[in-house]
């Protein structure tokens, strides 16, 4: 059914937007909150950070209602493991927040220095390339499912017009 094929082909698109979201955006933006709060003591700094925080958490519950539709249980399983990897860096964003409004500046670039940010990007690559390369593949399908719908679907008209053609004749 062609029309499943485009439903998968738009839910594939929104995984791998997703997924991409979570480090160019959504750490991103807890990253560059965070350190310009560091550096200024400005709370409207903090405004990307805080925001990011909360879109992380709508973000990976879309990602986990999304694989449950495409029935990929053992990526679900797999993005576990993420989510926790996540949440452990969010944790420790929260720390650094907290040294950076009791003035503990040297413990903030102790534990900046640690960049946690680079293990998670360690843990999370491998499951991102994996899974765009799945979701990839479910596009291609769903795009020569569609091509292969129209090309019966000419032929089935070709056939009507002989059919017709053929009748007028007789």
């Amino acid at each position: 059914d062609w029309s499943s094929d485009v439903c998968s082909s738009d839910l594939t698109e929104e995984v791998k937007l997703r997924l991409n979201n979570i480090f160019e955006n959504i750490l991103r933006r807890i990253d560059l909150g965070l350190r310009g709060y560091a550096l200024t003591k400005n709370k409207q700094l903090l405004d990307p950070y805080d925001g990011a925080i909360k879109d992380n958490v709508n973000n990976l519950k879309k990602l986990d209602s999304l694989f449950v539709v495409q029935k990929l249980d053992t990526t679900r399983q797999q993005f576990a493991k993420i989510k926790q990897g996540i949440e452990d860096y969010i944790t420790t964003s929260k720390q650094m927040k907290a040294l950076a409004e009791a003035g503990n500046i040297d413990e903030f670039v102790r534990i900046l220095n640690e960049d946690k940010g680079y293990d998670l990007w360690l843990l999370f690559k491998p499951f991102y390339e994996s899974t765009v390369k799945y979701e990839d593949a479910l596009v291609k399908k769903a795009t020569d499912n569609y091509a292969s719908a129209q090309d019966r679907n000419v032929i089935f008209q070709l056939i009507l017009v002989l059919l017709k053609i053929g009748r007028a004749h007789v």
